[in-house]
């Protein structure tokens, strides 16, 4: 028998809910038995372990909630991958930067830092220190790299999660990461297909529509994904968006009782006819999460997961919660309808044959090996203990940090910034994680005499001459947010006041700042996290940024390619 024969021959074996199983990933991000509030899961409680020892899905996904004491996540990964046959797709999004689930972990720069840089080995070096840490911790599943060409400057959700604006700097630094990734053995996901970079709506909230031409959008969106095909990546992710120009059809929303222009995630003539066939891919295509609203607004778990199935995709993501007694419930409801449907459809059981197919494989060359070649707990511990954030890692992302921090103008050549340690510092911040972030950068290298302002504040000419330096930190601005920051370097030219300013985030700061002569970007991620919707700090790039400017001797010291 071929491996293809045999994979078949033993789903053919299968009853059908194992199949319909073996295509379903879950979210146990909380778990509570009060109706009043839920709790972050951060062990396997009976009921969960009850459900999932009835109910064997091929899949979990763990979240920010789930990461207590790191000793504590082996334990959870590891009751994860008990009672399964064929091993259970453990995953988690670490894509470094501002998606981020494990801060007691490595964290690396981001994917626009990488862009910066431009340097493959980087990347690769880079995802496959992050590789080796989620191994060591029991995961085996990626959810990176972003292969999404970020065209858009407004747009809410890619940003710097891309490597950048052009295409092949996205692809080439897509396939680095993803080398990184196998050497460790870690399932790459490369998202989110057919392109994210050039919406301006957050698909978490809403459907984005996507109106370009056919010809541009093969010319740029479609090329990063070309790539990561023809050199095998092991899974793509699926985008809730709308595409005219790929798919113009319409399907009923059974929420708000209206037609609606099919998601791509929904779509067959994008998923089956444009990447399965036109693009010959092989491996395994994953939803994004069905909760998110765009999906979720639209259709019940149910549809959203016989749609998914029908159009092509092959590994449902977050169809339905295990938060509560109630979701088991809700959950045993949603698996009976699910199995119905698929079992009353020739069409429908011949997909998930296919999907089940392509998850088995995929479990058998990257999953089951390292569980059968598996050390005791104890032993695993152990190598936590010594490999997660280890001196070595830590010195590589403040590297990396390093490289990054980029000099986008010098006009009137303030930089390099000779500056004395008892100099008068004056920061002038977007918010206070920022400020918080550079405030420690100074006080580390020692600065003593700094002074920290609100951009929010009043200013006045004579109040900044007080000060030696300014360093006016922006983050993520538009055409109102900017007002307050074009109106304070006015005054600063004005009073012939030695300021630079530091981009802390986005790039694109620089398209609504007037008069700027000295910028820098940190690409650093201070402040909220875009899909986990809660405020934190990464001062990783942030003090490499600082000491950079601080210290800097010469301007060769500085990076000066630009990723956007």
């Amino acid at each position: 028998m071929t491996s293809v024969d045999n994979i078949q021959s033993i789903v053919s074996n299968m009853s059908l809910q194992e199949q319909v199983l073996e295509l379903l990933m879950l979210d146990v991000r909380y778990f509570t038995n009060d109706e009043e509030k839920v709790y972050p899961l951060t062990c396997l409680p009976s009921e969960i372990k009850a459900i999932l020892n009835e109910y064997p899905v091929g899949g979990a996904i763990l979240f920010r909630e789930n990461i207590a004491q790191l000793a504590d996540v082996v334990k959870l990964t590891d009751d994860l991958q008990k009672n399964v046959k064929f091993g259970r797709l453990i995953a988690i999004d670490q894509e470094g930067g501002s998606v981020t689930r494990i801060h007691s972990a490595t964290e690396m720069p981001g994917n626009m830092a990488l862009g910066a840089i431009n340097d493959v080995l980087v990347t690769s070096q880079a995802s496959q220190t992050l590789a080796t840490e989620l191994d060591a911790l029991g995961f085996n599943f990626m959810f990176s790299p972003v292969l999404d060409v970020n065209s858009n400057p407004q747009n809410p959700i890619v940003g710097v999660r891309s490597f950048g604006k052009d295409p092949e700097l996205v692809a080439r630094h897509g396939v680095a990461y993803c080398d990184g990734l196998n050497r460790e053995d870690m399932i790459a996901c490369g998202k989110h297909f057919p392109g994210h970079g050039d919406t301006d709506v957050d698909s978490h909230h809403d459907l984005p529509l996507i109106r370009k031409s056919l010809s541009e959008f093969e010319q740029v969106d479609l090329v990063p994904f070309k790539v990561a095909v023809a050199a095998n990546i092991d899974s793509l992710m699926t985008a809730h968006i709308v595409f005219p120009d790929l798919d113009s059809g319409e399907i009923l929303s059974s929420k708000t009782k209206k037609m609606i222009q099919t998601p791509a995630t929904l779509s067959k003539k994008i998923m089956t006819d444009l990447l399965r066939n036109q693009m010959q891919y092989q491996g395994v295509i994953v939803s994004d999460a069905l909760d998110m609203k765009a999906i979720s607004d639209n259709f019940t778990p149910v549809e959203a997961t016989l749609n998914c199935i029908a159009a092509g995709v092959d590994l449902i993501l977050m169809p339905i919660r295990l938060w509560s007694k109630e979701n088991i419930l809700e959950f045993r409801k949603y698996m009976t309808d699910l199995v119905t449907a698929c079992q009353n459809s020739e069409l429908l059981k011949q997909r998930v044959f296919e999907s089940c197919c392509r998850i088995i494989e995929l479990k058998q060359r990257k999953v089951l090996p390292k569980l059968m070649a598996q050390a005791s707990f104890e032993e695993r511990l152990k190598r936590v203990q010594e490999l997660v954030y280890c001196e070595k890692h830590q010195q590589l992302q403040q590297e990396i940090a390093a490289k990054a921090v980029t000099l986008a103008k010098n006009e009137n050549n303030i930089l390099p910034w000779a500056s004395k340690l008892d100099e008068a510092i004056l920061l002038i911040a977007a918010n206070d994680a920022v400020a918080h972030d550079a405030t420690n950068a100074l006080k580390g290298l020692g600065y003593s005499n700094v002074v920290v302002k609100s951009i929010e504040q009043e200013f006045k000419l004579e109040e900044l001459k007080q000060f030696s330096k300014v360093i006016v930190l922006s983050y993520n601005l538009n055409p109102t947010t900017a007002l307050p920051f074009n109106f304070v370097i006015n005054l600063l030219q004005q009073g012939d006041i030695s300021h630079i300013v530091l981009s802390c985030h986005n790039p694109y700061d620089s398209l609504y700042l007037e008069n700027v002569s000295t910028l820098v970007l940190a690409f650093g991620c201070s402040g909220l996290d875009q899909t986990n919707y809660s405020i934190r700090k990464f001062e990783l790039n942030m003090s490499q940024a600082i000491k950079k400017i601080m210290t800097a001797k010469s301007l060769s010291e500085f990076n000066t390619h630009l990723p956007v």
